[in-house]
Formats: structure tokens, C-alpha cells, sequence
């Protein structure tokens, strides 16, 4: 009987062990994510105009200059959030996205201060099946899958 108690103590730490390990470490960096795209928000207009990025990655946006302006969403695709920045003359606001589509945005205190973000199906990965480099073909008279 201690035995078995022995052996199920044993898997009940390898267990733990395993999900400890693949959890994140504790005070992990919590900073923001590093943007995939940059907007300046420059004195009455946004620099770049329009960007394109794919589902999941990050635009910042930096204020520069003097006056006050804001990132509101006016056309955003179904189901994805109009949430945007408040009037600021100074610092940075970055958003998340994770719908595909178009979203069309404005600072309301400047007509015709506007931009674009499009976001397309996220970036493949990379598959097993690219092509062999050179030092990975096989020797003279073996296939792929054989030992050397």
C-alpha cells in the first residue's frame, strides 16, 4: 500500500512540476507589447495616413507637436471595438487588433485628419515543407529520409 501511495505522489510532482514549468514565471514583464506599426500624430494629420497589418499585432500611436487631437473609431468591422484615445497633446496610445477588416479613424478636433488601418489574415508560419539548403541535400545515392 505505501508503495502505490509512493507512486502516486511521484506522478502527482511530475504533474505539477510539468505545469510549473510551462506556466509563465511570475512577475513577468507585464510592459506593453512592442507595436508592429508606428503612427505619428503630428500637428493636424497622422503619419503614415494608412497602414496595413495582420490580425493579432500591435499600432502605436505617438503624439508629436503642439496641439491636442485624439483616435476615434468612426467605421470599424462587425463584431470589433470602435474603442480609441482620448484628447491628448502628448505621449502614446497603442491598440491591439483582432479583427480583420478595415477601420477608418479621425481626430475629431481637425476635419480632415484621418486614417486607415487594414488588417489582413495573420502572417503564415513557416511549414516543414520549405525547400532543402544545400547542406541539407541528401548525399549522392540516399534519399531525404535516409541516415547518413
Amino acid at each position: 500500500m505505501i508503495e502505490w501511495a509512493s507512486r502516486v505522489s511521484l506522478v502527482v510532482l511530475a504533474v505539477l512540476a510539468a505545469a510549473l514549468a510551462s506556466a509563465p514565471a511570475l512577475g513577468a514583464d507585464s510592459r506593453p507589447q512592442a507595436p508592429d506599426e508606428r503612427i505619428a500624430v503630428k500637428d493636424n494629420f497622422f503619419s503614415a495616413r494608412s497602414v496595413t497589418v495582420h490580425e493579432g499585432d500591435v499600432v502605436r500611436w505617438v503624439w508629436h507637436g503642439d496641439n491636442r487631437h485624439n483616435v476615434t473609431f468612426k467605421k470599424v468591422p462587425a463584431g470589433a471595438s470602435k474603442h480609441g484615445a482620448k484628447t491628448r497633446s502628448d505621449g502614446r496610445w497603442q491598440r491591439k487588433f483582432r479583427v480583420q477588416g478595415q477601420y477608418r479613424y479621425v481626430c475629431t478636433l481637425f476635419t480632415g485628419m484621418r486614417g486607415t488601418i487594414t488588417v489582413e489574415a495573420p502572417a503564415a508560419e513557416p511549414s516543414g515543407d520549405a525547400p532543402l539548403s544545400a547542406r541539407e541535400q541528401p548525399a549522392a545515392g540516399l534519399s531525404a529520409d535516409e541516415p547518413r
